[in-house]
């Protein structure tokens, strides 16, 4: 099983619950609110985190070290190779391990990308699940070659919520900026050669959340 370190990349995710709660989540000021976390999280099942300071313009939280599963997304541009990439994964829940295990589905789906700073191209994306509770002491092992199982070490996750249903890559760039700027308010500068995005929603079904997403070491 690999070892591997969400760092820090492009841009946003917790306050304390309640104020998370009390203020819905902090985001999407323009646009569609998103749904708050806490709804989502009492629905599915979602990474255990602990709460950290925040500010009315971001989350941010700590996630606890977690076993992920994971596929290559082969051209991040592409909404057929972003779906390949989610299949792969479902497959695996859906059987397509060593045991033959139906898992149950988690929130979010994370994709997350690595970008060379100097010539800000994206070199590598990569799409995860994160894996349930009930199997992270031993993930059964994946039968396919191009899904593998990942170790996310605690971190610190800054991030950015918004309710669209479909957002466009002008409106996830945006949504980056924002982030960033909030965060450079505050005094804490992104790395940027690694940053994530988010869903915690069936798209196009209800309430919607996206979140745009930092790294950060404890």
């Amino acid at each position: 099983m690999l070892r591997f370190t969400l760092l820090v990349v492009l841009a946003v995710t917790v306050f304390a619950v309640e104020k998370v709660v009390r203020m819905n989540d902090v985001e999407g000021r323009r646009g569609r609110t998103p749904k708050p976390l806490d709804k989502i999280c009492a629905e599915i099942e979602c990474p255990a985190f602990d709460s950290a300071n925040g500010t009315d313009d971001y989350m941010k939280r700590i996630l606890h070290e977690s076993v992920w599963v994971g596929t290559p997304l082969e051209n991040y541009r592409s909404p057929s190779a972003m779906r390949a990439a989610f299949m792969r994964l479902f497959r695996y829940i859906s059987g397509a391990n060593a045991d033959g295990a139906k898992i149950p589905m988690t929130a979010p789906v994370v994709t997350v990308y690595h970008m060379n700073t100097t010539t800000q191209k994206i070199t590598s994306a990569h799409t995860y699940f994160y894996v349930p509770s009930a199997f992270q002491a031993a993930p059964p092992q994946p039968t396919d070659d191009t899904v593998q199982l990942v170790t996310f070490e605690r971190q610190l996750v800054y991030s950015r919520a918004i309710g669209d249903r479909y957002p466009s890559e002008a409106r996830w760039s945006k949504t980056f900026q924002e982030l960033i700027a909030s965060m450079m308010k505050e005094g804490v500068t992104p790395n940027y050669s690694v940053f994530a995005t988010a869903g915690y929603t069936r798209p196009g079904f209800g309430q919607q959340r996206n979140e745009a997403m930092y790294f950060g070491e404890v």
